[in-house]
């Protein structure tokens, strides 16, 4: 019992996991089970890697099945004739493809005369050259020639057959195949007529076989055979002559080809056919047998025979004059018609109807609105349908045979659209080709094929074109894509259908032939044939069926749906069979008194039904062939005729259709047409395809494939030009204030600042378009490119600000913006490198060469060479302004080339618009200047900055100024006490200084060197400054966004909760008012109460705050994960820990901050010490000289006096001597007549302050200076000063108190220096002043 039960133990753990399968197997199950969907959307034709094609078609090479059949006859000839037309399309290919090189030789034939070779040796090798080289053309010749002989005597042994009753029924399939030679006749016959290239090249050929031949009879037999091909080549349409000729000859020849002319008006009014091709073919053989019907006598007059249907002929031709026939080879039918004898006499058939309406009918303007309606009606119709089905599927609810009949409809529905949308297409196009564009604009030089092509579609042609292709190719792409679903229903309904036929339709005819056996033997044997070979039983054998015996029977056959179509032979087998004995024209079907037909109307009408819609079946079988034929649209790319008629090698891509349109698609920026772009070059893929497999010529493949690298290459370059600037002129858009758009909008309505609507998202998601059996990666190419105009754009932007002075940066600034801000917007479309990498690569911040950057690089240059030496700084405007007069030569810069509109702002208006705006801050340097360069430059690179700058002004110092200083010390070196205002008066002080300091006044370096380096070291100081005064507002932007990690709390929140706490206490600090609530109630901030309460809430605050820091929340966090079964790592916790100690550590304020304009001025400080020993001059016993004394002071306020002073007429009549400067230039008179604090700024004032706070001289200056000793003067005494120059000077030196007073508090309170020393002194005895007296009173 115990093994028992391990046995079926086992089986049961077997049979669980054959259930559940291995791990790997329940995994793949999952992974099948994932959508692996892109978002990608479909804008292309489906282009597969690998195609698969249904084909069962043996051509006809198992007729000898069908031997006993009455139709075995007739196979043989379908076959012939099958076999005679493969042959015509080879030639049709052979002449279509052929270049002419008759004309090459003669070039070169007229070479060798102009080099004048007198052998005779060399001319005949030339001459056996050139006969070897077009050798192959005498077979190709012949083979035309032999191909119309034998299509000749083919269809006249038809015709004679078919009256004489070998065969007994002219059936439809012996009309279709006898269509088909003809056509490949007629086409053979124009190419012969209409591309001379061939007989040309002949002729030639002919010509140099017969110069220095020798004439022996085989080469006089050849001779002979090439001068009758050569004949045959140049009477023009001589296959169709040869022909009638011919079949003029069998006497009745005319009622099988009227029978023929009348199918293709059936097929042609039924549109019994889906390729354009084959709609032109039939008319084309329509043409052709009225051309060989009509003779001359009036009796044969073809538009009046009888069965002809000359009427619907003429409709069709009136209303399809034009047609193609090859490639690029259009014709006109009329014209065709010309051949025929009495087409002249009957005018009125073909020319009734407006020439307009029948260029509304082909030009594709007069039907989008229609097919548009058609198209979007269909898929919705096609999705419809297929989501129902779908769910059908999931309830797995079988399909009946009506479903499957309503979607065999849909799909020849969309099978008829696409082929109506094709033929239209091609039509058009032959249309274009037989009316050229004639205006007398276009140039003479103008070639046809460009009158044709380029100049013959207007623009909104060209976008209905594409728009055409687009629903072609989408609507293919999606029956491709659903063809895995459909075709096993089509393949089932064609099945179910048969089997109906066969096993049940079929039984009344069968029972009643069956009956009539005796005298319906034939028919009995053929239908029971059909049956055998049709009906698939269900137990692989026919059953029993009453029917066969003549009997009455019940009930109906059943059969299992499979998923088999049909063998191509039945396709021929079945109508000839059928049309055999239920034709009109067959012999039991004449009947008679007592003579019973074949079979009856009724039975004649299933029959009839069952072969009509087996037309259908072969292109529901060969679904993806189908929709290959019915899309093939590669003709609008040969050009093949064009070239030999206008002698080119090959014409250039501006004349290419399919490159047009792209180009056209690629041009209307916001229209749908954009999305679509890539429609019109599938049209390459279609005539790459019929290079390989139609016309089989690499040549063609390889100019396509050369032709298709330089669009491509042209596309993508186009097309990211066309992206970046959309994306920049909506970055452009945006960076401008709401207020500033208002305005404009207000001044200018026509400006538009709402950002254009995007066509290129759509193409820039496209990661597999197929070109030429290639993958490309439009999205990566893009990518690529747009990464490079990037750094392009940035490069550029940098280049024409290094190109510019340091007021450039905003533009810089905003350039950089714009390009940042198309970057973000671009980024959420393709994967693009990071804005920053590329800028610091661009920038080469981040270079081996350098760290600095291109940018800081520049500004220390500016700094250096132009806003140091040639700008003023006025403190009240808070700018640096361009001095009108300059001692340093002009800066060098680097020159910027032609502008790029592609790096602009998008288009011109934004260009002009942010123009204006730069041009505000354009000429000078303010805050906004400053706070520019320190959002770009970043904080971190100032240190630089300051120290590449200040060493820039100690070398000056050290160099330039000490020397004139000292020397300038040694010259006021003299007793110099300040006069009395009581005695001496404005006028008397001020002309005393003024005589002192003539010769300082004089000195003829005084400006150019000594004030222009004062100014220098000033503006630099002020430059510091300024961007101390800049970089709190980047401080507080990056507290704004680190605090809320660091918990910091700010105070006015501890106000409101003591405040908050203290009321709810009822505490004894409220101040109750009258008529208030108690929330009204105020607390007074200066009680203890109030002051502990503060204490302790941050205290609490603080407590609090630790525990949501940073490094505490990510303590718990770890500590969390594992209660969650995850293994804690203890390296991971501390890794992470330190790292968030560093983050607050580094993001914390500091409580001494740090400040560059301290650093500044110690720095500073620190280059006065090589002179601060002789600028601090000499004192005796440490107290300082006030009459006579070298400090520095004592020689600034001697420049600060002359600085105050106005020029005089004189000093500019000597800068003009000095200078040879004619008295004619009046703009010098105007600089000259600046003062010297338009000339200097205030620079010169923060370079003599700053020296004289650090050397200690403050109070001496502020107490012994000349100019402060005027203006205490002028407002102590009551006559106060009236002279012009002295109150300028006063005007001047309140200015610069006031200025020297706002400097000295700055660097007070940056840079305060040290408690002076204090010396204490005895008062003086009686004696000593006793002396003092006595010597004052001997002076």
């Amino acid at each position: 019992m115990s093994k028992r039960k391990n046995k079926t133990s086992r089986k049961k753990k077997e049979k669980q996991k054959e259930k559940s399968g291995s791990k790997s197997d329940q995994i793949i199950k999952k992974l099948q089970k994932l959508p692996f969907k892109h978002n990608t959307p479909n804008i292309e034709p489906m282009s597969p890697t690998l195609f698969y094609e249904f084909s069962n078609d043996l051509g006809l090479k198992d007729k000898k099945a069908y031997n006993d059949t009455e139709v075995h006859q007739e196979l043989e000839i379908l076959q012939q004739l099958s076999q005679q037309t493969t042959s015509g399309k080879e030639l049709i290919t052979m002449l279509y493809t052929h270049r002419g090189i008759a004309l090459s030789i003669s070039n070169s034939k007229n070479e060798t005369k102009d080099k004048r070779y007198d052998d005779s040796n060399t001319m005949k090798e030339f001459h056996e050259i050139n006969k070897e080289l077009l050798e192959p053309l005498f077979d190709k010749a012949e083979n035309i020639f032999n191909f119309g002989t034998d299509t000749v005597e083919q269809t006249t042994s038809l015709v004679r057959r078919i009256l004489n009753k070998e065969i007994p029924i002219f059936t439809s399939n012996l009309k279709k195949y006898l269509t088909e030679l003809l056509d490949s006749y007629i086409v053979l016959d124009l190419l012969i007529a209409n591309k001379s290239s061939f007989s040309n090249d002949f002729t030639h050929y002919k010509r140099e076989c017969s110069i220095n031949q020798e004439q022996d009879l085989e080469q006089t037999t050849r001779l002979q055979r090439m001068h009758e091909i050569s004949m045959f080549l140049a009477n023009k349409y001589s296959l169709t002559s040869n022909l009638k000729t011919e079949l003029i000859k069998i006497n009745g020849f005319e009622q099988p080809l009227i029978d023929l002319i009348n199918y293709l008006v059936h097929r042609y009014q039924e549109q019994i056919y889906f390729t354009t091709a084959e709609k032109h073919k039939i008319l084309r053989t329509i043409v052709i047998i009225l051309i060989l019907l009509d003779q001359k006598d009036e009796k044969n007059n073809v538009f009046n025979m009888k069965g002809v249907p000359i009427k619907k002929i003429g409709k069709f031709i009136k209303w399809t004059p034009c047609i193609l026939y090859c490639g690029d080879m259009a014709m006109k039918l009329e014209e065709l018609l010309l051949q025929s004898y009495h087409f002249n006499q009957n005018p009125n058939i073909f020319s009734n109807i407006d020439e307009k309406k029948v260029q509304e009918k082909y030009l594709l303007t007069s039907h989008i609105e229609k097919e548009r309606e058609n198209h979007n009606k269909y898929i919705s119709f096609l999705y419809n349908t297929l989501n129902i089905l779908k769910i059908k599927d999931k309830l797995k609810k079988k399909m009946d045979h009506n479903e499957r009949k309503e979607i065999i409809e849909m799909v020849v529905r969309g099978f008829r659209l696409i082929s109506n949308w094709s033929t239209m297409v091609i039509e058009q196009l032959a249309w274009k080709y037989t009316h050229p564009n004639t205006s007398k604009k276009l140039s003479k030089e103008t070639s046809g094929y460009e009158r044709v092509v380029r100049y013959n579609y207007t623009n909104k042609e060209k976008a209905i074109l594409i728009e055409f292709i687009s629903m072609i190719k989408g609507l293919a792409s999606i029956l491709t894509s659903k063809e895995g679903y459909l075709a096993p229903i089509i393949r089932m309904y064609i099945y179910e259908t048969i089997q109906e036929f066969a096993q049940n339709t079929i039984r009344p005819i069968v029972k009643r032939s069956s009956k009539k056996q005796k005298k319906k033997k034939q028919v009995f044997e053929t239908i029971m044939f059909l049956r055998t070979v049709l009906a698939d039983w269900e137990e692989g054998k026919e059953p029993k069926d009453a029917a066969v015996m003549g009997k009455s029977y019940k009930g109906t056959f059943t059969y299992k749906t499979k998923q088999v179509g049909i063998c191509q032979s039945l396709f021929t087998l079945i109508p000839s069979l059928l049309e055999t004995y239920y034709d009109e024209k067959a012999e039991g079907m004449k009947g008679g008194f007592r003579k019973e037909k074949n079979f009856k109307n009724t039975e004649v009408k299933i029959l009839q039904d069952f072969v009509s819609q087996m037309w259908s079946w072969k292109y529901l079988l060969d679904y993806s062939k189908t929709i290959i034929q019915t899309t093939d649209l590669g003709i609008m790319w040969y050009r093949e005729f064009n070239l030999a008629l206008n002698q080119k090698v090959q014409f250039p891509i501006e004349m290419s259709l399919p490159w047009i349109l792209t180009k056209y698609a690629l041009s209307m920026k916001t229209s749908h047409v954009t999305e679509l772009m890539l429609y019109p070059l599938s049209l390459y893929n279609d005539a790459a395809d019929s290079a390989l497999y139609v016309f089989r010529q690499q040549f063609l493949y390889d100019e396509i494939e050369a032709e298709i690298d330089l669009c491509f290459e042209q596309l993508t370059f186009t097309l990211t030009e066309e992206i970046f600037s959309h994306y920049k002129k909506v970055a452009a858009i945006l960076l401008l204030e709401t207020q500033y758009k208002k305005e404009m909008k207000a001044v200018n309505p026509n400006l538009k600042f709402v950002p254009p609507k995007s066509r290129y998202s759509v193409l820039m998601k496209q990661r597999h378009f197929h070109l030429l059996g290639r993958v490309v990666n439009l999205t990566e190419l893009l990518t690529q490119r747009l990464n490079n105009v990037f750094r392009e754009n940035i490069d550029w932007a940098i280049r024409k600000f290094e190109s510019s002075e340091i007021s450039g940066i905003i533009e810089l600034d905003y350039q950089l913006q714009n390009i940042k801000l198309a970057h973000e917007l671009l980024s959420e479309h393709l994967f693009l490198d990071s804005y920053d990498s590329m800028y610091k690569e661009v920038n080469q911040s981040m270079s081996l060469k350098s760290l600095q950057g291109r940018v800081i690089i520049h500004c220390i240059y500016e700094f250096i060479e132009d806003l140091a030496t040639n700008f003023v700084y006025n403190s009240i405007t808070q700018r640096f302004i361009r001095s009108q007069l300059t001692f340093v030569d002009e800066v060098q810069r680097a020159k910027l080339g032609k502008v790029p509109e592609l790096f602009q702002f998008g288009d011109t208006e934004l260009t002009d618009l942010y123009d204006e705006i730069f041009e505000l801050y354009r000429g000078f340097i303010g805050t906004t200047h400053i706070a520019t360069i320190l959002r770009i430059v970043n904080e971190d690179n100032l240190p630089l900055i300051a120290q590449e700058c200040l060493t820039s002004v100690e070398l000056k110092i050290q160099n330039v100024l000490a020397p004139y200083v000292e020397e300038l010390l040694t010259a006021i070196y003299t007793k110099t006490a300040l006069p009395s205002m009581d005695n001496y008066g404005i006028d008397g002080c001020f002309g005393g200084f003024e005589l002192s300091l003539n010769d300082l006044r004089e000195y003829s370096e005084l400006e150019s060197k000594v004030y222009q380096n004062f100014r220098e070291l000033g503006n630099t100081i002020i430059l510091m400054y300024l961007f101390e005064q800049a970089m709190p507002q980047l401080k507080v932007k990056t507290f704004i966004n680190s605090a809320p990690f660091l918990c910091v709390i700010p105070q006015d929140e501890f106000n409101k909760r003591a405040k908050m706490s203290l009321k709810k206490e009822g505490s004894s600090t409220k101040k109750r008012k009258t008529k208030k609530k108690s929330e009204d109630l105020e607390i007074d901030e200066n009680s203890k109460e109030y002051q502990e309460k503060k204490k302790q809430l941050i205290g609490k605050m603080q407590t609090k705050n630790k525990e949501k820091s940073l490094t505490k929340v990510v303590e718990k966090l770890m500590g969390s994960i594992q209660d969650f079964g995850i293994q804690k790592s203890e390296t991971l916790l501390k890794d992470l820990t330190i790292s968030c100690e560093k983050t607050e550590e580094l993001y914390k304020t500091n409580e001494t901050p740090l400040s560059l304009f301290t650093a500044t001025l110690l720095h500073v400080n620190k280059m006065l010490n090589p002179v601060r020993t002789k600028w601090l001059g000499n004192r005796e016993n440490g107290l300082p000289n006030i009459e006579l004394s070298n400090e520095f002071y004592r020689l600034w306020s001697a420049l600060q006096f002359l600085f105050c002073l106005k020029i005089s007429e004189k000093d500019i009549k000597e800068f003009k001597k000095q200078n040879k400067l004619s008295q004619d230039k009046t703009w010098v008179y105007d600089v000259l007549l600046l003062t010297n604090q338009e000339t200097y700024g205030d620079g010169f004032a923060w370079a003599g302050a700053t020296i004289i706070h650090f050397l200690g001289q403050r109070g001496m200056f502020d107490a012994l200076d000349y100019s402060y000793h005027i203006m205490n003067a002028n407002e102590a005494l009551e006559e106060k000063a009236v002279k012009k120059d002295h109150i300028f000077f006063l005007n001047g030196t309140q200015r610069m108190k006031e200025l020297n007073d706002m400097i000295f508090g700055i660097l007070t309170s940056y840079a305060p220096l040290k408690d002076p020393e204090v010396f204490e002194f005895d008062p003086p005895t009686r004696e000593q002043l006793n002396n003092l007296s006595k010597t004052k009173m001997m002076n």
